[in-house]
Formats: C-alpha cells, structure tokens, sequence
C-alpha cells in the first residue's frame, strides 16, 4: 500500500488535515473516493494515474494543495519454483507448480515457455517469467524431468508348447520384458480327444491339494484357465506316497484329461513363485533354439518307492533317502 498525506489549506478554514490513502491498483469502477471526516477514503484500488486525476480534481477546488512526491513501484516481482519430476504419459499443469508473487500488485500471471514432451522421456529446461503492473519482470529457468514409465509385471511369463510337451518359464530382463529363459519342464498334456486348450490365459487360484476328475488329487495346483491346471501327477488320496506311479512315467507325453502334469518339485516351483495374475500362452511350436526337451527321471515300478514321485521335496520322501 502506498499511504500519501496531502496537507490541504482552506481559504476560510486554516490547516485542515486530509490523509489521502493510494495504491497502485487498476480499477474500472468510476468514483471510486469520497471525502470523510477529513480523509479521503479510497473504496477500490486503483492505479497512480487514476490518483493523479483525483489530485487534478482537488486543485480545482477552492483550496491550496501542497502535493509530495509520488512513489514509485520499482521492484521486480519474486518467483517461487522448483524443479519438477514426473512420469512418461501424466499429465502435468505446471503453472500450478510455480507461483508468481508482486509486494505491490495482488495478482501477477506466470509466463511457461520452452518445449517439452511429457510422453517421452527426458530433461527439459522450462522458462518461468513474470511482469507487474509497473513492469517491472523477472524470470528464472527450472528443469522437468520425465521419468520412463514401468509399468509392473509379474515376475514370470509362461509357456507351454503343447506338441513338445514342455513348459518354459521366463523371467523380465533390464528392459522389463520377459526374455529370460528360467525354467525348461517336462509336463504332460492332454491326450487325444482331451487336449489341453490353446490361447493366452492368467493363473488364479492356487491349492495345495487340488481335486481333480475320477476322484484323485494333484499337488501344488495352480489354475489356468477354466478346469485346466498345472498340478503334479494324480495320486489316489491326499497322501504324497500314494501316487499313480503308472501315469507318472508318462510324463513327456500326453496323458492328461487336458490340465499340465508336471513333477512336485517343478509344478512346486511355479505354486511359490508365480503369483496369481501370471501369464500363461499354450500352443504348438519348435522349441526355442538351442533348448532340447527336458525329460523327467523314471521310477523303478519295481521298488517299493514308487508310490512317490522321486522329485517331491518333502523330508519324509524315501527317494532322498538313497
């Protein structure tokens, strides 16, 4: 605020004192002033030139005016802004991220200029500036920075080749895409007239003792799709010494009713660490180059083991015993 004292003399009156209250705003509104007990009340804020034409008002008058010296508003206004960091693809308003502050005008617009690209990523210089009322500017330069998108995936990806009976797993590279070969399994699929379905498809629910047709049980069961799970080789009851040894020495081969079969200690691994949400693709193909197809170890239906698959982790599994 600009306070201005006029001292104001009447030719019938001596030394009537008349404080005068200005300041450097602009106003549209007309009689903007009046005169009470002795002091002129501005009612709007208005700017010098309009305080001048209000002074050449008073010198019209009958009464001797001695008018000081008028102040004027020489200071650069202040910006307050940081530097800005964002991701690929948000979008950003960056004026409302600056401010722009005059200890004169009450309002005072920031000025953003320099290009950028908030799709891609990158460092950009960005330009803030500003200009008060008496034009006086100021300007500074702050630095948006766009961060790459990652976008979060699952840690695996997986496949299973159906015509090779094989399942592949693969894990995300430096670029978060799955490249990484973790796992080569051999499984079986569904045989002939019950085969297991083509298509991409993501994992839901997990058992660790799942039911299956025919009344038997599969460990470490994960869904695809449906019906159609990963899951060990069958067993009779829900007792890992009580499985269909038979059916597990077709592991390789299509044998299923159209679910994975695949060894405790490999479908085991999938159970901990593929999280549901995974995704499964199922097709025929070659395998990838330079992986051959991954066999699992036989048993011996003549040993008194068989009725546990020799993979099975479990402490009390008598194949880790030999």
């Amino acid at each position: 605020n600009i306070n201005k004292y006029i001292k104001l003399t009447d030719t019938t009156t001596n030394n009537i004192n008349i404080t005068i209250e200005a300041m450097d705003y602009l106003s549209n509104q007309k009689d903007t002033w009046k005169i009470e007990e002795n002091k002129i009340i501005f009612l709007k804020r208005i700017r010098l030139t309009e305080y001048e034409k209000i002074i050449e008002k008073l010198k019209e008058s009958n009464l001797n005016i001695s008018i000081p010296s008028l102040i004027k508003d020489e200071t650069p206004p202040k910006i307050e802004a940081s530097d800005i960091t964002t991701i690929e693809g948000t979008n950003i308003d960056i004026k409302s991220k600056v401010k722009c502050i005059d200890d004169v005008d009450d309002e005072i617009e920031c000025i953003i200029s320099g290009e950028y690209d908030i799709n891609k990523q990158g460092e950009y210089n960005i330009k803030i500036s500003t200009k008060d009322k008496s034009n006086n500017e100021a300007s500074t330069t702050i630095k948006l920075t766009v961060n790459k998108k990652v976008i979060y995936k699952v840690p695996y990806y997986t496949e299973v080749i159906r015509n090779q009976n094989t399942v592949i797993v693969y894990g995300l590279d430096e670029n978060n895409e799955y490249t990484k070969i973790v796992k080569v399994m051999p499984c079986s699929v569904g045989r002939s007239g019950q085969e297991t379905p083509t298509g991409t498809f993501k994992t839901s629910d997990k058992y660790r003792w799942g039911g299956l047709y025919g009344g038997v049980w599969g460990q470490y069961s994960t869904r695809i799709v449906s019906d159609i799970l990963f899951h060990s080789v069958p067993y009779y009851s829900q007792n890992p010494a009580d499985l269909e040894w038979e059916e597990y020495n077709k592991l390789g081969s299509p044998a299923s009713l159209g679910c994975v079969r695949m060894t405790v200690k490999d479908v085991k691994w999938i159970f901990d660490n593929c999280p549901s949400g995974m995704t499964v693709k199922i097709y025929d193909g070659d395998l990838p180059s330079g992986i051959n197809k991954p066999e699992a170890p036989k048993i011996d239906t003549n040993n008194s083991n068989k009725g546990w698959d020799p993979t099975d982790p479990d402490p009390n599994n008598p194949w880790n015993n030999q």
